[in-house]
């Protein structure tokens, strides 16, 4: 058996340096600088038929390809296939992630009713995967019914800074700028998504000037900006028929900055990495019944810890919370695929949520499953 991770980014490099697999594990990336093990594109049918043998994984990390026709590729080549977030087409409007939300998981119901054939997993990284796992494990472990659920938030703080005096009108952030900005962007919309207008109410007239609040069990009660364009939002939401945001704060210089980034800004990027010196990642599900009770399930990881969980021994990989938290949850797939090669086409939600989470606490940090006081 082999692993194949196209993609040789943060996340790429983080799961390679987990040495928990008696197997290769192959990278591949287009970008030669990012020194993969062989340089190559995803979307080339030709270097996977040479790379991928029938009982294989293929972990798909880019987001420059269609991911329906790569891991279809897949199901028909007896390979097992996981994305972390549903690759899409470049050129895909942002605000369609309800859309392409929908067209995987009717894709998904069409190719299991002709035949299960191998395990095809999208969506499972930390957020959107493991979150998803989180909600079913609060609402398995004390017997929550949907109706009785208020909100549910999947929140995040990220404390973690750096050691370098950022320039004046720089975005600072431990994973993903863009990403981040497309989230900041995101929330000015939220009024204008089907699933929003029709099941978040207030949450979406307080989300367009980010004056919401979220909580969880180490940074108790804090101002967050929400946002509706991750996939966990949908497979919560849509599944259980309750209302879903993904609610999240990162350092102070990005969310103040990137509320100003524009066309016409000087804003400039910078991802925190090897000068991240302090702070933890925390991310989980924050759900509030109706009657009051709040509940949290997730996971506080601090840099420091985060460096001891992984031996650095990709080049290149500088390592830090949120990384960390981030590959985790791609490793737990990576595993559940190696046990249930059979399974058809996945959405987190379909996989056992304890099984999961599992895989991914030798990881964690801190973990916190229960009610709130």
């Amino acid at each position: 058996m082999k692993v194949v991770v196209f993609g040789n980014g943060s996340i790429g490099k983080t799961l390679r340096a987990v040495h928990d697999f008696s197997f290769d594990v192959i990278s591949v990336d287009f970008n030669k600088k990012s020194k993969p093990d062989l340089v190559g594109d995803a979307n080339d049918e030709r270097l996977r038929r040479r790379l991928l043998d029938k009982g294989d994984i293929f972990v798909d990390l880019t987001s420059d390809n269609d991911a329906v026709p790569v891991s279809e590729w897949c199901q028909d080549n007896g390979v097992g296939y996981i994305n972390s977030d549903m690759s899409y087409p470049t050129g895909m409007k942002l605000g369609s992630i309800e859309k392409r939300f929908k067209q995987i998981v009717g894709i998904g119901k069409k190719k299991n009713l002709k035949g299960l054939g191998t395990t095809v997993l999208y969506c499972h990284g930390m957020n959107p995967g493991m979150v998803s796992h989180y909600f079913s494990e609060i609402v398995s472990n004390f017997e929550i019914a949907s109706g009785d659920i208020e909100e549910v938030h999947v929140s995040e703080i990220d404390t973690q800074i750096s050691d370098m005096m950022p320039e004046q009108e720089t975005l600072i952030s431990t994973w993903c700028v863009g990403g981040n900005f497309m989230d900041t962007v995101d929330s000015s919309s939220l009024h204008k998504k089907d699933y929003w207008r029709s099941r978040l109410g207030k949450i979406n007239r307080l989300a367009r000037d980010n004056k919401y609040w979220t909580r969880n069990p180490w940074d108790g009660k804090f101002k967050t900006y929400l946002s509706g364009n991750h996939e966990e939002v949908y497979e919560i939401g849509l599944k259980h028929n309750v209302p879903v945001c993904f609610s999240y704060k990162s350092p102070v210089q990005f969310n103040e900055g990137s509320k100003l980034l524009g066309k016409d800004s000087n804003f400039k990027p910078h991802i925190m990495s090897e000068d991240t010196i302090c702070g933890h990642n925390a991310v989980g599900i924050y759900l509030r019944k109706r009657d009051g009770s709040e509940y949290w399930c997730g996971s506080r990881l601090d840099i420091s810890s985060a460096r001891k969980k992984v031996k650095n021994d990709v080049a290149d990989l500088v390592l830090n919370a949120t990384t960390v938290l981030t590959a985790s949850g791609v490793y737990a797939a990576t595993r559940y695929l190696m046990e249930n090669p059979g399974r058809g086409w996945m959405m987190p939600l379909d996989a056992e949520s304890s099984t999961m989470v599992d895989f991914v606490r030798p990881f964690l940090g801190e973990y916190f499953m229960g009610r709130l006081p």
